[in-house]
């Protein structure tokens, strides 16, 4: 299935039309505790993602407050950096700022071995992550056929969406509980599906984060669970999740073309952002899920 079957799917088209108006105004009540990487703490309303992206939070290092504003320029260096590396040692010191950035906790596991295995005088990892850009291009990736993506966790869907030149976005724990919450809240205002559309289940990658946070009784898609089960398809449906995703949110945004329009090019990322910052407790849709309104 290419971009544009995916798109005339009449589930998809609905979804799409009801996110573009809806996502301009939706309710969002913030109460994310202080910390290293949230210094401050988010707490409080925000109504509509462009004021989700002013609420953002994530600071990496030592300096700065974390801010959207800030981590638009720290982006655009580690984009830069990995996708003007020529050789393999740069790729992979790119890799390291990228999983630095991304909170990477133990690098003796995941991201870093897998990457660092494939350096090589050949040029493996460079072209390895050549093949994979090559694949999550919005225009010509292609869900149901094998893609050239080994493996894929929470640091190493950070390397491919910077290696994106077309927006491809981060789905890692957060962003998937918070799309997931939004096709929810969208099945049950539109009353229409008492089954949730495989095209637009999204699955979960940690047990803490799921939809089923904002509604116990949600249809929940499967988690991908780290080290069980069957790891090609996880791969493959991690993968796919974030082509879908990547076409939902272009898509959203061209319907409303002022969602997050100040954002100018790193609207899709906006977007992305946003979302990372309603998962990390979806509970903060609660307000959207009972129909009550921020809006005074």
């Amino acid at each position: 299935m290419n971009r544009t079957n995916f798109l005339e799917q009449k589930e998809v088209e609905k979804f799409v039309n009801w996110a573009a108006a809806k996502l301009s105004h939706i309710p969002v009540t913030f109460n994310i505790r202080s910390s290293s990487k949230v210094p401050g703490g988010v707490v409080g309303s925000a109504v509509g993602l462009d004021e989700v992206i002013a609420r953002y939070r994530w600071r990496s290092g030592g300096e700065g407050r974390g801010t959207w504003e800030e981590t638009v320029e720290i982006l655009s260096v580690l984009r830069n950096a990995l996708n003007e590396a020529t050789n393999d040692r740069e790729v992979l010191l790119a890799c390291c700022a990228i999983l630095k950035w991304g909170g990477d906790r133990n690098s003796r596991n995941g991201a870093w071995p897998f990457l660092s295995a494939m350096v090589s005088e050949e040029n493996d990892l460079m072209n390895y992550i050549a093949r994979s850009r090559d694949a999550f291009r919005l225009d010509h990736a292609i869900l149901g056929e094998p893609l050239p993506i080994r493996k894929m966790n929470a640091m190493l869907t950070k390397v491919h969406a910077l290696a994106s030149p077309d927006g491809l976005p981060i789905y890692d724990s957060r962003v998937a509980a918070a799309i997931a919450s939004l096709v929810e809240l969208w099945r049950r205002e539109a009353g229409e599906y008492e089954a949730l559309p495989a095209c637009l289940a999204f699955p979960a990658t940690d047990d803490k984060r799921q939809v089923s946070r904002l509604f116990r009784d949600a249809i929940a898609p499967r988690v991908i669970r780290h080290g069980s089960g069957d790891a090609d398809r996880n791969t493959k449906d991690w993968a796919e999740a974030k082509i879908r995703l990547a076409w939902l949110m272009h898509a959203v945004l061209e319907k409303n073309k002022t969602l997050l329009a100040r954002q100018g090019p790193s609207r899709m990322h906006a977007f992305e952002a946003s979302l990372f910052m309603i998962g990390y407790d979806v509970t903060c849709l609660a307000d959207a899920a009972t129909g009550r309104s921020a809006i005074q």
